[in-house]
């Protein structure tokens, strides 16, 4: 027969009621609430994200809504279902404008305006994001129009190319037979008109003669220049309209860009930390009563991580209970090897998980290293040190600033024998943050001068202009270089202080 399961509160460890009605768990000690949709949302979002990424849009639409409906402000969800609409593979696609080309950009600036209408609390985030996507929509519809009228346009210049080319053929056609007209007629004619012209001693007939046949070559050789310079004067006028049109769409399309990528750097400031919004979820454990686990006879020193209080064990050896703020953990988290347990969510990436079982064990030993570098490596979505490693992905802000303090709260806590490790950790982390400060500042630089360079054409012809970005360069290239430069000092830092840290930590656990 199987067992049925019983769930405990992630929030404060309390034993889950079921309301039937409802379909929802409630936790009589700190008010908790968990739906069946609460127990995958993660992986619901992890699905949603995957079928993105392989243009299973319509897939990924289906997990967004299904969390939505559950909760209507859940932000990742909202953020989930807007690349959905639009059919973007992944919110990094946002950084170019032109990897929108194909998106449904319509379709996601309304998904966009209904999130920023259900979660007011992040309004400035989806109202950027949804002036970012009536840019693109924007741009792009202005640049196929362009370009439809640029192909047009072009045919017709391809036409007139061909028309002068048959107008050469035809002179050359003309010319070549002129050639043989006075090989073959008006040399033997010469001799004649020489011939009578020094016998009558009449030479203006000679004369009259050659200024025939050279009048003949002048006028055909005069219509082919008129004919060809009309053409000409023709293509190069439409040709010169077209460069002033295409000189303004470019133009207009800069500035639409321009506005783009400053919206997006706008957007990547306030990105809001995705834990905030993530709901504690329950955890299963059996239904074996507690007094059958041996280790619940073992008294243990908890402390509250709410008021600081002390933590006493019911009679019944199922709850922790504080007296002085009243919440109650289950005390399933306490005993066994909690340690283990948060171990083995690391590895596997539960990182919310392993986060809050950590938090569980400085409870119990405020000062236990082990707990907190592992809050550390939570925050960075490490599993160990040695994941701990400089890449070219920019992470958001809100990380890391998670990172320095809990690097700052551990280097606060942890015991004598071990600060020193610890401080080498906190340099470490905070290598890290400014290698990944300065490569997002390179990155935006980068993207700057590279639009200058592929546009360069463009905008030298309007380089008088007050707004520019050619006035800009050289300042974009110096930010750049010290970006790279301060950037590459840290990462010198983070490789040479990275091995010292991994045989400290190597020692320690040997001793241990």
């Amino acid at each position: 027969m199987a067992l049925l399961k019983s769930y405990s509160c992630v929030k404060c460890g309390g034993v889950l009621n079921f309301d039937e009605d409802q379909e929802v768990f409630g936790c009589p000690f700190c008010g908790g609430e968990y739906a069946f949709t609460d127990f995958h949302r993660g992986d619901l979002i992890k699905q949603g994200k995957m079928s993105l990424l392989r243009g299973n849009y319509s897939t990924a639409k289906g997990k967004f809504q299904a969390i939505l409906k559950r909760n209507p402000r859940d932000f990742e969800a909202l953020q989930g279902l807007i690349l959905a609409e639009g059919q973007i593979p992944a919110v990094n696609r946002l950084c170019r404008i032109d990897y929108l080309e194909n998106a449904k950009l319509q379709e996601a600036v309304q998904a966009a305006k209904n999130a920023q209408e259900a979660l007011k609390e992040e309004a400035e985030y989806f109202g950027l994001l949804t002036r970012m996507l009536e840019l693109a929509y924007e741009y792009h519809k202005n640049s196929d129009e362009a370009d439809e009228v640029t192909k047009a346009q072009n045919k017709r210049f391809r036409d007139m190319s061909y028309e002068l080319m048959g107008i050469e053929e035809e002179e050359e056609v003309a010319v070549d037979n002129y050639l043989k007209l006075i090989r073959y007629i008006a040399l033997r004619g010469l001799i004649i008109v020489l011939a009578a012209s020094a016998v009558m001693e009449i030479w203006w007939v000679t004369a009259i003669y050659v200024g025939f046949f050279a009048l003949i070559g002048a006028i055909i050789k005069l219509y082919y220049f008129t004919k060809k310079k009309k053409v000409d004067r023709r293509l190069s006028s439409e040709m010169k309209q077209q460069y002033v049109k295409d000189d303004g769409v470019a133009v207009n399309l800069q500035d639409i860009r321009h506005d783009y990528m400053n919206t997006y750097i706008k957007l990547k400031r306030i990105v809001p930390d995705l834990k905030a919004y993530e709901k504690p979820l329950p955890t299963a454990k059996s239904d074996a009563p507690a007094a059958d686990d041996p280790f619940i006879s073992i008294e243990k020193n908890v402390i509250c991580n709410k008021c600081g209080g002390q933590l006493t064990l019911d009679k019944e050896k199922k709850l922790y209970e504080c007296r002085s703020c009243g919440v109650a953990y289950g005390a399933s988290l306490f005993f066994g090897d909690p340690f283990e347990k948060a171990s083995e969510a690391l590895k596997a990436n539960d990182f919310t998980e392993a986060d809050q079982r950590f938090s569980h064990i400085l409870m119990m030993d405020p000062h236990a290293f082990d707990a907190l570098l592992g809050r550390i490596l939570c925050a960075g979505r490490w599993r160990s040190i040695n994941d701990i490693a400089l890449t070219d992905h920019v992470i958001p802000a809100s990380r890391m600033s998670e990172l320095s303090e809990r690097t700052a709260e551990a280097v606060a806590h942890v015991s004598e024998e071990n600060s020193s490790l610890m401080e080498d950790i906190r340099k470490l982390i905070e290598l890290y943050c400014e290698y990944m400060r300065q490569l997002q500042v390179s990155n935006t630089y980068n993207d700057r001068l590279e639009y200058i360079s592929k546009n360069r054409q463009t905008l030298l012809a309007h380089k008088n202009d007050k707004y520019s970005p050619l006035k800009d360069e050289p300042e974009y290239v110096q930010k750049r270089r010290e970006a790279n430069a301060a950037k590459h000092n840290a990462k010198v830092e983070f490789e040479e202080l990275k091995p010292k840290i991994l045989r400290g930590n190597a020692n320690r656990l040997s001793k241990g």
